[in-house]
């Protein structure tokens, strides 16, 4: 009898997870399209489409830690619909206008849209998962939402051909396809069990992660900086000359089913032997992407095996340093640690955008790329002195 619960217990456990992963692809579908079609839609200048890219992300990096509080408070899922239905209205409403203004004010309300699903199913599942599966988990949380940005890559390159007289008819049918999403979970997605806690410890949600990963913070912020760079460049892409929009849709679906097929295996690897192997694997293929991106620009389609390879690699980033977050964060401050990540992503997010605008306007693609290699050195760098100094106070400390 004890046996077939469990068997049923996990059997539950499988398909609330199944349905939160297909909610999170099919709203993915929504902003991969919204990335391939937002920067040519914007009638501005690459450093003025830049900030209003950037406004999204600022938006959610002020809204995350309240976000994740409230998440720890009172719950995982009615913020992450309220998010979801937010998203879709907003969506559909830039395609009624061309104001720079009005457009600028929308996507910033997208920014706290953003904050509330991503926090909440990235908390759902951890509340979902244990360290054993975790990495596997937060693998497949990687995929889905790779996945739905190739497809939706694939689909913005389309939307563009489709409507290209009547361009707003693109987010008219990219938010029908996030209301889809919202209406699908809403009746699908539940509550998952988790501690709640009505008076937090701490409203500094450093207080609920160990020193070790609080040093992955600087990493975190170089891939999410570089996350915020690739947003930027549909707009300063030679297109007429040398892609076209369908063939950059394609290109950038390649690349994105390459990071999701690897997010998966990588996070099961994360189980097995350790998050921080894990993590230098994706370091060593985040480097080579970079590079090799930059120094074969244009002649991208003549490299592709190998660029795929990075991209496989670099793909063990994201899975296995949200596992080590969720293994080590204490349980009444899940939101509030995962809202931290979210904050530092959306930070990047923003100063990628804003970075994207600059080099754009004074330089060209193989520069932006250049930009992104040094941000993630950096960043790296630190995260080694950080994890190499932690263990030497604490030695000290104990003398």
């Amino acid at each position: 009898m004890l046996e077939q619960q469990k068997v049923l217990s996990k059997k539950l456990l499988i398909g609330d997870l199944s349905i939160l992963y297909l909610s999170v692809f099919l709203t993915r579908i929504g902003f991969g399209a919204i990335v391939i079609i937002f920067p040519s839609y914007v009638h501005a200048g690459p450093f003025l489409a830049g900030i209003v890219l950037a406004l999204y992300p600022m938006v959610e990096a002020g809204s995350a830690l309240p976000v994740g509080r409230y998440l720890d408070k009172s719950g995982r899922r009615k913020p992450f619909l309220m998010g979801l239905f937010m998203m879709a209205i907003l969506t559909a409403s830039i395609g009624l206008t061309y104001d720079v203004s009005l457009i600028a004010i929308a996507h910033a309300a997208m920014g706290f849209a953003a904050a509330t699903t991503t926090i909440g199913s990235l908390t759902m599942i951890t509340d979902l998962t244990k360290t054993s599966n975790r990495g596997g988990g937060m693998g497949l949380f990687d995929f889905a939402n790779i996945a739905g940005y190739a497809a939706g890559a694939l689909l913005g390159g389309r939307l563009e051909l489709q409507f290209q007289d009547n361009p707003g008819y693109s987010f008219l049918a990219t938010g029908a396809l996030i209301f889809i999403a919202a209406i699908f979970s809403l009746f699908l997605v539940k509550e998952p069990e988790h501690p709640k806690s009505e008076t937090p410890k701490s409203l500094n949600p450093l207080k609920g992660l160990d020193e070790q990963t609080k040093s992955l913070l600087p990493i975190w912020l170089g891939i999410t900086t570089i996350v915020g760079l690739a947003f930027f460049l549909p707009k300063i892409f030679p297109r007429e000359e040398l892609f076209g929009a369908s063939r950059l849709g394609l290109l950038a679906a390649a690349g994105l089913a390459a990071l999701g097929i690897g997010a998966t295996g990588f996070g099961r690897l994360s189980d097995k032997i350790g998050r921080e192997r894990v993590i230098m694997i994706g370091v060593i293929g985040q480097t080579g992407l970079l590079a090799i991106l930059s120094l074969t620009y244009p002649h991208w389609f003549d490299n592709l095996p190998l660029i795929g390879v990075f991209a496989f690699l670099a793909s063990a980033l994201v899975p296995s340093v949200l596992a080590a977050v969720g293994d080590r964060v204490r349980g009444e401050m899940r939101g509030s640690a995962l809202g931290l990540y979210s904050m530092m992503l959306s930070i990047g997010l923003a100063v990628g955008n804003v970075m994207g605008g600059y080099v754009g306007e004074i330089a060209g693609v193989r520069e932006l790329f250049l930009a992104g290699l040094v941000v993630f050195l950096i960043s790296s760098a630190i995260t080694v002195v950080l994890r190499i100094r932690k263990p030497n106070m604490a030695s000290r400390a104990s003398l």
